[in-house]
């Protein structure tokens, strides 16, 4: 069902399994053939199977096929495929991203590729979208102090300030504060401070503060999310939210009851600094209160 109410108990961490089906969520060290959750799959180490999650898959590294109805992060890399509604995270640069690819042409994708050790540095930026802008479809490739985008911008990191209308993409280090009314792409170390209408997304480690209106993704997060829903791979940092979902994260269930409430049945997601507590109460003679 949920860890550790499970048939390996505390255990299964450590444990390797070839087939794994959880109710809400669960738990392994390495899963070798298919595993299925209602909500999350969490693998510490190797996937080397199937993985179908209702919500989230997360893993050390993906080897199999990974399906999930919101995201799939990776801490290492992928050697299999991943699908799902929102996001795929591993080691990936920025023009891997599947949700980047609604931003970016294919020209500078193949720009990229073409070119991918050339960085330049600059005070000042402005753009319309990537490819229009003051530094032209060279804009992935330098690195600027101040970006300012009307639409939505490219850079190849960003060390004191960076505004856009709706999204801001960054391939490189990001040390500045960021703001965007729909979403901050980063897919190196963040290290500033993203606020975004809807999300903020780093696809390495975010050591800084990240604050959105729905949600806040982060391969590892050791600073502070602010979302109503928080995810990471892993996780030394704060993060406040309705749900906070930590990969290799804190995930206790508890069963009481007292004199009041025959039965009270307590979800604690999250990690060791902070967690949250979902509880759902009832007894035979009362409706259940949640």
């Amino acid at each position: 069902m949920l860890y550790p109410l499970s048939s390996n108990g505390t255990h299964a961490p450590l444990d390797t399994n070839n087939y794994s089906f959880h109710l809400l969520a669960g738990i392994s060290s390495v899963e070798k053939g298919f595993s299925f959750a209602g909500l999350s799959n969490i693998v510490r180490n190797e996937a080397k199977g199937t993985q179908i999650a209702g919500l989230l898959n997360t893993s050390g590294e993906n080897k199999g096929a990974a399906f999930a109805g919101f995201a799939n992060v990776s801490r290492g890399y992928v050697n299999g495929v991943q699908f799902a509604g929102f996001i795929n995270i591993a080691k990936k640069v920025i023009e891997e991203l599947g949700i980047s690819r609604l931003f970016i042409s294919s020209t500078q994708r193949i720009q990229n590729l073409n070119i991918p050790s050339f960085f330049g540095n600059t005070p000042f930026q402005a753009s319309l979208t990537p490819g229009l802008s003051s530094h032209g479809r060279m804009s992935s490739r330098v690195i600027n102090k101040v970006s300012l985008n009307v639409i939505g911008g490219y850079t190849a990191g960003v060390d004191d300030f960076e505004i856009a209308g709706l999204f801001n993409l960054s391939k490189g280090e990001v040390r500045a504060l960021q703001v965007a009314g729909m979403i901050n792409i980063n897919s190196r170390t963040s290290r500033g401070v993203g606020i975004a209408g809807l999300a903020n997304i780093s696809s390495r480690t975010s050591s800084g503060i990240q604050i959105a209106g729905l949600f806040n993704i982060a391969k590892k997060n050791t600073g502070f999310q602010l979302a109503l829903l928080n995810f990471s791979g892993s996780s030394t940092g704060t993060s406040l939210g309705l749900l906070n979902f930590v990969g290799d994260g804190y995930y206790k269930i508890s069963v009481s009851s007292n004199e009041l409430v025959q039965t009270n049945v307590a979800l604690k997601p999250g990690n060791a600094n902070l967690y949250n507590k979902l509880q759902a109460a009832g007894s035979a003679q009362q409706t259940p209160q949640f």
